[in-house]
């Protein structure tokens, strides 16, 4: 090989050297390859994310229609230059690639309890809560699912879960000069990924006109439509005085059935 072609090959060698190592140690330039990446195949409308941004700490509450709303949403707030930190099952710390990437955000640790049932587990769930508050309480913003799981059937059931309802009464009992008044809660209500490859939704392949749906399908057996790019719409809402009237005025069961109500609008 002549001298100028060893110059291009260390050229490149050293570009994609660089790329890795920002890639590895700097999460701003992650969420802006992970959104460039995603744009390809989502065309993502972001409804209200102009007050998430202007905030100085907050706290994200979204649905969970599929395991690849977290990511994008993450790539979402991550690109445009905003630390937030999500609340992470364990269980993606197993996998050395998602560590990385996590911990660059880095996220909060949440016991996995299917497989971990050591009484140091169950002490560190009791304390999920305390554990969000403290880290509002330091100015981190946050990211947590109120229902804790990805939505079978497109619909977001949270039944008798405590973090989103117990973490609001926890921002009602603070001081009026805590820096937990401070922080805004958002909703966040994700529409178009109920029916993606990357969702459990088990609605019927058949329409009430006998006919196969092929929305619902696994791609790209949704032809001719698997080469579009899918919509995607983000919808934040600054909801901070009605949580905690919620929280105020409701037991838990009642809280999390209006919150239920909220994301199933529509």
């Amino acid at each position: 090989m002549s001298t100028i072609g060893w110059i291009i090959v260390g050229v490149v060698l050293l570009a994609l050297v660089g790329f890795l190592v920002r890639f590895f140690t700097n999460p701003y330039f992650v969420g802006r390859v992970l959104r460039f990446v995603f744009h390809l195949h989502y065309q993502v409308t972001l409804d209200g994310l102009e007050r998430v941004m202007n905030a100085p700490s907050f706290l994200i509450m979204p649905n969970h229609p599929a395991y690849i709303d977290p990511v994008i949403l993450f790539s979402e707030l991550y690109s445009r230059g905003r630390k937030v930190s999500p609340m992470t099952d364990e269980k993606f710390f197993r996998n050395p690639a998602y560590r990385q990437v996590l911990s660059l955000g880095d996220a909060v640790v949440v016991p996995d309890m299917m497989k971990n049932r050591s009484a140091e587990a169950v002490n560190q769930a009791s304390h999920l809560v305390q554990i969000a508050v403290d880290a509002l309480t330091q100015g981190r913003s946050l990211v947590f699912y109120p229902s804790g799981h990805v939505t079978l059937d497109g619909a977001e059931s949270i039944g008798n879960r405590r973090m989103a309802y117990e973490t609001m009464c926890a921002i009602n009992a603070s001081p009026e000069d805590s820096p937990l008044r401070r922080v805004r809660v958002f909703l966040l209500r994700t529409r178009g990924l109920e029916t993606s490859r990357w969702s459990k939704s088990r609605r019927k392949l058949v329409n009430e006109q006998g006919r196969v749906r092929t929305d619902v399908l696994p791609w790209p057996v949704q032809c001719p439509k698997w080469y579009q790019r899918r919509k995607v719409v983000m919808h934040f809402e600054d909801m901070t005085e009605t949580l905690c009237q919620w929280a105020a005025a409701n037991d838990k069961r009642a809280f999390n059935q209006l919150l239920e109500n909220w994301y199933n609008v529509g």
